[in-house]
């Protein structure tokens, strides 16, 4: 074979594909970073209050588990909670034993302690040792009927919910459950991050409160927002028929 007959073909001409393509001025990248930040200010604040709602939606949902779990178990043992711990006049001493009861069931790592020594206890940071400093209404009233709802004791989960077990919170309930879903995070408000159950004297079942006059985006009403844990649970909005709970909440 005659090697010298063999021709390599040249290499292909550089293709200069750069050439005649614009970049985008200093100006321009200015803009167009000035237009993503504004944006982002609009959307973020709606995304971020999205979420945190979300977040409590599924702390509520956990805590009414717990508490109806807890219930269920005690309905089991005593076959009738209301008339074992509850009856229509609780003694101080019943309500101790169901708290003990509840507590044992939760193994929680930490008691609050009562309203005694709320000062220097890990659950609450308050101003004027009393809960009132704390909690508010619905519509961020510091007017929440506070007075009995540490009137006992209180539990403190490991994911920082708070459990106010056999306590009077307002004369026709006997005793009830209030929680605190995010604990000392806030914005301990009744209606959006604290919710009250109660039992049925008739079902024995553990119930969220509903009562209309008690979930108000305006009423100076000293429960205002207790009355919205229903609503909260089954994540119906009292206002708004066709808007979810956590969408029409203010």
């Amino acid at each position: 074979m005659n090697f010298k007959a063999l021709r390599v073909a040249p290499p292909p001409a550089k293709v200069a594909w750069y050439k005649g393509i614009k970049g985008f001025t200093l100006a321009e990248v200015l803009i167009t970073l000035g237009i993503i930040g504004v944006v982002v200010a609009l959307t973020m604040p709606a995304l971020i209050n999205k979420y945190q709602k979300k977040v409590l939606e599924v702390k509520l949902k956990k805590a009414y588990s717990v508490i109806n779990n807890i219930h269920n178990k005690l309905h089991i043992e005593y076959d009738s909670v209301y008339n074992t711990f509850v009856t229509d006049n609780p003694t101080i001493e019943l309500r101790r034993e169901h708290f003990n009861k509840f507590y044992q069931e939760l193994q929680a790592p930490e008691m609050c302690g009562s309203l005694k020594n709320i000062e220097s206890n890990k659950c609450f940071d308050t101003t004027d040792g009393s809960l009132r400093s704390i909690y508010k209404t619905l519509n961020n009233q510091s007017t929440l009927n506070t007075t009995n709802m540490l009137q006992e004791n209180a539990i403190i989960d490991r994911d920082g919910t708070i459990y106010f077990v056999g306590n009077v919170v307002v004369s026709q309930w006997n005793n009830s459950y209030t929680v605190d879903i995010n604990g000392k995070k806030g914005p301990n408000r009744a209606g959006y991050d604290v919710f009250i159950f109660f039992f049925d004297k008739n079902s024995d079942k553990l119930t969220p409160y509903k009562n209309l006059s008690f979930c108000d985006k305006t009423s100076p009403n000293v429960h205002n927002g207790f009355g919205c844990t229903y609503y909260a649970v089954n994540d119906i909005c009292p206002w708004d028929e066709h808007k979810r709970y956590w969408e029409c909440i203010p």
